[in-house]
């Protein structure tokens, strides 16, 4: 027996021992055409009687033990092939991706070496110029080069792409309702959930397999975009174990170490995105509190008062420079029949912005038009500073298990983000002179939790792909403190019913967000045998959200305080019954701020892709989608029930017809001409469907929701020539236009109230459009210059609006003499131009890459004007950023890496602009500063 156990043992360790000296060849066999994986494909070593087949993602997997090696791929109707020279290392992973050729007489047999065939970046090209649709695409070789860490950063990288705000997508030079973002082809809401793109900062590149932005619309992607759809593909497979840390310290030129940073003390979890409940509401949101109380004296009221914080004024703090961590993990483990990934990561962002001199800007009226102008006695101006501290982290979980004919996915995601800000300004009516003095504390906390599974199966004649995601997001804004006092011969009084405002916000937002799509995909052969495919599948989205809002106010009339809002609610400030001249608490909820909604978007599409002749494709087909609005609400004051109250109310009610036809002719290898007509929607979001009045006290801007607002379609038409070079160089020039029916803009409430805004739709809009798109390295001019590439597009847009008669009878009521308004405008939220370039270098066999990237976008129209108010629109930003990275190690691991942004030094502006006055005014100002960070990160492979 105890021979027998030592048997047993030796095999055990021997086989262990074995196993360990083994390496493993591992890669994807794609075709050369098209790009798609090739399924059941034969791979076999060369002199021994190993091999496998490829699995349903044409990947392949192959332990050996250390040597040199040949391969050899064979598939019915393509030509074999043989990779050479491939290298196999104890314990390491050999990436050998393959593409194969169709058999023809010419070509039987390809043979190449392994160092031909590691190139991912081919297969997006691929992708790219064999794809129904307009798109680009940026691979994990790709990143993994630039040394991006996160979306954004990898996104700029893209033709006629921008990101706003250092996060936000857009495509095209349109605005935020006309590009979308989806995770693994599915939709997913963001930290702004009445945003249609996604904050691209929260995803690691690390666990990207690659981006891709689809530009023209197909049925089998979401009605709902116009500009672009970016689609984050994360990798559920890693072709190889991949562990990577990094940190990164970051300095601002106007707000680090700046000594009169402003902010408050908030609460002890702050520091996760998190509040702990300082800041909570003490008591329910159907809890009104009257004034009748202290008429009264009832103690409970005291109760009431004590029950908040005693914070309301700015205080200067210390801040440290810009933070961010991340770690990510992944790998995959080969059974006989089956294959398991899975991957992890972590990030982390703690950082701060600090406006020293930020400056708002208000229109007033005057009773005689010709003396409209912007001048001060016509503005009321705020001024002052605001501090901001933004923390965001995100992680990620996935798992996959696959056989040769199937794969199931699991992802789980969490996104934290917790912005906490202070402001402290002054106020000068124009008209009177009159002065105020503010403080203003907020704290928004934002969540989102996504959970994603997918399937994907290979039957004999069909191909079925299922995902489903789950999310559910979490909108907090709890104790916003907006302190407004007047200010009388420099002493600050507190007049209750006068010009203060001493309110407190309690806003609470839950969302649940569901999608569902089945597709199938059914390939055949063509009347001429050239491969033809058809595919078909259904898709629905169920979102609900509960919104709910409560307004507190501190009464103390006649209070005189010392440039001090904490006096306030000082010990022997406070109401008691003994005390009835103190500060005392008044509440109730805001009934217009609270209501129930829920849509559902039910769509069924089919499209068939038809080769006319090996020169010739045509793809069409339609997306059938059917949205349903329900909104649950009231206005603040019911006078009539039927038109002030709401219950359940079918508010949407449309079924869209969507069609899309697409035609490419390709005259010569690597050159398309792209024809491409569809219709696209536009619909409105929760907010703007609602009788919501949400107020941000930062900018003073109030939103005022419009049951009226309908959706929007859009017809598309774009012309596209394109010609791929090798080595994913390309150029190509474009032509679109759009027309828009019932476009949505977002318009100033009235003329009375410049800085409450609401969305209306006009009757139509027009876009024409041309693109050019260059991507080049200078190999040609020589090879040692292989490294050096350029990149730009630039694109010119005109946009045209034909104003309604009460858009143009307001403007002329309030014309100077001899001024004539014109019947058609600039189209809102559209840029004029868009300029994309870049000028990077890379070398591999030292590690360095840098690059240095230029964009801007024309001046577009954010906010449409209401008879006296004029116009606001968004100034151009020129972002001037470079970007240097710094490899070293035996396999690279180590990395360095100097980001440097906005080296212009421009400032963020929205200003007025009146058809009564050539001069500008400012609406808003921001100077951001220019921003330097240092990285290091460590990756293990």
């Amino acid at each position: 027996m105890k021979h027998l156990i030592f048997l047993l043992a030796t095999i055990l360790l021997c086989s262990i021992q074995l196993r360990a000296q083994n390496g493993t060849v591992r890669g994807t066999v794609i075709d050369d055409k098209n790009a798609e994986a090739i399924i059941g494909a034969t791979v076999r070593v060369e002199g021994t009687s190993q091999g496998t087949v490829t699995d349903i993602d044409g990947s392949y997997n192959l332990s050996l033990a250390p040597g040199t090696y040949k391969l050899t791929f064979t598939f019915l109707s393509y030509a074999g092939q043989t990779v050479s020279d491939i290298v196999v290392t104890a314990d390491q992973v050999t990436v050998i991706d393959v593409r194969m050729l169709e058999a023809s007489e010419q070509i039987q047999i390809v043979e190449v070496t392994a160092e031909r065939t590691r190139n991912n970046e081919s297969a997006m090209i691929t992708l790219q110029k064999t794809s129904v649709t307009v798109l680009d695409a940026i691979s994990a070789q790709t990143i993994s080069k630039t040394g991006d860490n996160n979306t954004a950063d990898a996104l700029k990288r893209v033709p006629g792409v921008s990101i706003e705000g250092g996060k936000y997508v857009y495509v095209r030079g349109l605005g935020d309702r006309y590009t979308k973002t989806m995770l693994n082809g599915m939709d997913i809401p963001g930290l702004d959930p009445d945003r249609n793109t996604v904050q691209m900062d929260v995803f690691p590149t690390s666990l990207i397999d690659n981006l891709i932005v689809y530009k023209t619309f197909t049925p089998d992607l979401p009605g709902d975009f116009t500009g672009g759809v970016v689609d984050i593909t994360i990798k559920d497979f890693p072709d190889r174990r991949i562990f990577e840390v990094g940190a990164g310290l970051g300095f601002n030129t106007a707000t680090t170490f700046k000594k009169d940073f402003i902010l408050y003390e908030g609460g002890k979890l702050d520091w996760l995105g998190i509040d702990n409940g300082t800041r909570k509401l003490p008591f329910s949101y159907d809890n009104n509190i009257s004034s009748s109380l202290a008429i009264l004296e009832d103690p409970k009221l005291e109760d009431y008062t004590r029950s908040f914080s005693n914070q309301l004024e700015a205080e200067k703090r210390n801040n440290f420079l810009n933070q961010s961590y991340y770690v990510s993990y992944g790998n995959q483990y080969n059974k006989e029949k089956r294959s398991y990934g899975f991957n992890f990561g972590l990030t982390y962002r703690n950082s701060y912005q600090f406006f020293e001199k930020a400056e708002y800007g208000e229109h007033l009226h005057d009773v005689d038009p010709n003396y409209l102008q912007f001048d001060e006695e016509n503005f009321r101006t705020s001024k002052g500073a605001l501090g901001i501290n933004n923390v965001l982290w995100s992680g990620m979980l996935g798992g996959a298990i696959k056989s040769k004919k199937s794969r199931l996915t699991l992802q789980l995601f969490h996104t934290q983000n917790g912005e906490k800000a202070a402001s402290e300004r002054e106020q000068i009516d124009g008209i009177d002179q009159y002065e105020s003095v503010a403080d203003i504390l907020s704290y928004s906390q934002r969540s989102i939790s996504n959970v994603l599974v997918t399937g994907r199966h290979k039957l004999e004649k069909m191909e079925i792909e299922w995902k489903n995601s789950f999310t559910y997001s979490i909108i907090k804004d709890p104790d916003l403190r907006v302190m407004q006092f007047a200010k009388q011969d420099s002493v600050i009084v507190v007049e209750t019913g006068g010009s203060s405002q001493t309110n407190r916000y309690f806003r609470d937002l839950n969302e649940i967000n569901e999608n569902f799509r089945v597709d199938f995909m059914v390939p055949f052969k063509q009347w001429s045998g050239l491969n033809s495919k058809v595919k078909f599948g259904v898709y629905e989205t169920y979102k609900t959200r509960s919104f709910k809002s409560y307004v507190a106010t501190l009464n103390s009339d006649g209070f005189v305080i010392e440039n001090n809002a904490d006096d306030l609610l000082l010990e022997e400030n406070i109401w008691t019954p003994t005390n009835t001249d103190g500060t005392y608490v008044t509440g109730y909820q805001d009934k217009a701020n609270t209501f129930d909604a829920f849509m559902n978007i039910a769509a069924l599409y089919a499209m068939h892709e038809l080769p006319l002749h090996e020169k010739l494709n045509l793809i069409y087909g339609v997306r059938l989608e059917k949205a349903d609005l329900f909104f649950t609400g009231q206005r603040q004051q019911v006078f009539n029930p039927e038109t002030d109250k709401f219950d359940n109310e079918h508010t949407l009610n449309e079924l869209d017809v969507l069609p899309s036809f697409n035609l490419i002719y390709t005259p010569v290898e690597n050159m398309n001409v792209r024809l491409t007509y569809s219709r696209t929607v536009a619909r409105p979001t929760f907010k703007e469907k609602s009788l919501a009045q949400i107020f941000d006290p930062i900018t003073e801007v109030t939103f005022i929701g419009n049951l009226n607002v309908e959706e929007t379609h859009i017809d598309n038409l774009d012309l596209r020539w394109e010609y791929f070079f090798a080595s994913g160089e390309m150029v190509s020039f474009s032509g679109f236009f759009k027309n828009f029916n019932d476009p949505i803009e977002i318009v100033a409430f009235s003329p009375v109230t410049p800085r409450d805004i609401t969305p209306r739709n006009i009757d139509n809009a027009k876009a024409f459009g041309l693109e050019l798109e260059v991507r080049k390295n200078f190999k040609f001019i020589h090879e040692k210059l292989e490294g050096l590439a350029f990149s730009a597009n630039l694109s010119w847009i005109k946009s045209t609006t034909k104003m309604d008669s009460s858009e143009i009878n307001g403007r002329n009521q309030w014309k100077k003499n001899g001024y004539t308004i014109d019947d058609t405008r600039a189209m809102f939220g559209q840029s004029p131009f868009l300029v994309n370039t870049s000028l990077s270098y890379t070398h591999p066999e030292i590690g360095l890459t840098a690059t240095i990237a230029y964009n801007v976008q024309g001046k577009r129209l954010s906010i449409v004007g209401a008879g006296r108010t004029p116009d606001v629109y968004d100034m151009p930003f020129n972002s001037l950023n470079v970007k240097i990275t710094q490899a070293w190690g035996k396999n690279k691991q180590y990395r360095l890496s100097f980001q440097a942004e906005n080296l212009v030094g421009d400032d963020n502006l929205r200003q007025y602009e009146a058809y009564y006055d050539p001069t500008p005014a400012v609406f808003q100002r921001l100077v951001p500063g220019r921003s330097f960070s240092l990285g290091f990160s460590y990756v293990l492979r």
